[in-house]
């Protein structure tokens, strides 16, 4: 399924709601479809920890005096609860702002940083909200878990394994970095504590 064929999916499971409001929770806790069909000024919002696949349109966000930039094909990962300002700079109704939203279980990511973790890379990847192109294999599981939410079965059967998956592709992206050292700084501190 092309980026495109997955845009139309979204916008028409959001259907008739569009008006309503940029979010619209799935049947799946945790994950969501963005769907805006008008630019919006900035913002002041709360970021939980999240991954997000923008899939068509652009928002940038502003924490502290850091401008990031994210658009179609590109991910967002948050490794905190964040106060930031943010804004959807490229959305209209014949293109509207489409993404996807997957919260992120600290829990999992514990797991399996365990199984595969390393030392993180250097410090510049010690950031809290970070943005860059998705990898191919980031997007076929978003794509895979949004069509398994449609489901209830295959939602209850596959979920959870496409939810560790995603954590997995987060853990491995390059700009996962921050969840490496978040997770690396907490084994070091566990470490210590048991000494």
């Amino acid at each position: 399924m092309t980026q495109h064929d997955l845009v139309e999916k979204i916008c028409e499971a959001v259907g008739g709601q569009a008006e309503d409001a940029a979010f619209y929770p799935t049947a799946l806790d945790g994950f969501g479809l963005l769907h805006d069909v008008k630019t919006k000024s900035i913002e002041s919002q709360v970021y939980e920890p999240i991954v997000c696949l923008v899939l068509q349109g652009k928002k940038e966000t502003r924490i502290g005096d850091r401008l990031v930039h994210f658009g179609a094909g590109d991910s967002l990962i948050v490794s905190h609860s964040l106060p930031v300002l943010a804004a959807v700079t490229e959305a209209s109704r014949e293109k509207p702002y489409v993404g996807l939203v997957f919260s992120l279980d600290l829990t999992i990511l514990r797991g399996l940083y365990d199984s595969i973790g390393s030392e993180p890379a250097g410090i510049e990847t010690a950031q809290s909200l970070v943005a860059s192109k998705a990898s191919p294999d980031l997007i076929d599981a978003m794509t895979r878990l949004f069509h398994v939410s449609l489901n209830p079965t295959d939602a209850k059967i596959l979920a959870p394994m496409i939810s560790r998956e995603i954590h997995y592709r987060l853990l491995q992206a390059d700009h996962g970095g921050m969840l490496r050292q978040m997770l690396w700084r907490d084994s070091a501190a566990s470490r210590i504590a048991r000494q």
